[in-house]
């Protein structure tokens, strides 16, 4: 875990106007982070736990995920291990969660509980929502954000990424997963690109379903097709249920998107 220091240019000044997490994920001095961490930021600083300070470089970032990576150079990590990345998709409510940061400027800082939930939905602060999002009580304080939240193994699970103002202990980490799938975009690309189908869709009811002759509620229904768009030029009509994807399920509206 690493801290990040943010400098915001004044005149000829540079002046420390923010601080966040991070995790070094390899021998070649990526860190990852959150994207709100760097936000605005005119220069960035990596501070490790022996005391020394490395200019870093935003490589990516994924706004709607939250999602950033930063590079310092190699000689920077030199004798630091980088993380371990585990598999959000097998957390369950009820496993033991360590969250790790710097809150409140106390680098290193780290708070156990447990995962609370998964598969949140938590709303972004570019009107996206990101999906899948683990929910955990393990405490998260202001710092903490872009540090990793690890299993009992040592793997990174997810990255610390909000609390819940309104009640103590409700914090969420946007799962691994998510950055392991945007990784190499962020890494070669700088950005992320999202698919566009040009699509209006709904869960299925019971009613709906029934109409239909389904005996399941697993599906969603397409209500809007845009003329000209993708799914228009594939043959979607308003009205078809999707039910998988490249030959994987879809239950609801979150999981096609």
């Amino acid at each position: 875990m690493v801290e990040i220091n943010l400098d915001r240019q004044r005149g000829d000044e540079f002046i420390e106007d923010g601080f966040g997490a991070g995790f070094l994920i390899d021998r070649q001095g990526h860190i990852a982070t959150n994207n709100h961490v760097i936000e605005g930021a005119d220069r960035v600083r990596v501070s490790f736990r022996d005391g020394t300070s490395y200019p870093a470089t935003i490589l990516g970032r994924n706004l709607v995920n939250d999602l950033a990576l930063l590079k310092v150079p190699p000689e920077a990590v030199i004798g630091i291990e980088p993380v371990e990345f585990g598999d959000a998709s097998l957390v369950r409510p009820g496993h033991l969660a360590i969250a790790i940061g710097s809150p409140f400027r106390m680098q290193g800082s780290v708070t156990a509980g447990i995962i609370s939930g998964v598969n949140r939905v938590l709303p972004s602060r570019k009107g996206h929502s990101i999906s899948g999002v683990l929910q955990t009580d393990a405490l998260i304080g202001p710092g903490n954000s872009g540090g990793p939240l690890i299993n009992l193994r040592g793997e990174v699970i997810g990255i610390n990424t909000a609390i819940n103002y309104r009640a103590e202990n409700i914090g969420f980490a946007v799962p691994i997963n998510t950055l392991k799938q945007v990784l190499p975009a962020l890494r070669n690309e700088g950005r992320v690109r999202r698919g566009y189908l040009g699509i209006q869709v709904d869960d299925l009811d019971r009613d709906a379903a029934e109409a239909f002759g389904l005996t399941s509620t697993d599906g969603v229904i397409v209500t809007l097709v845009l003329s000209g768009e993708p799914a228009d030029k594939a043959g979607i009509h308003h009205g078809d249920i999707v039910l998988n994807i490249d030959g994987r399920s879809i239950a609801s509206t979150r999981e096609l998107i």
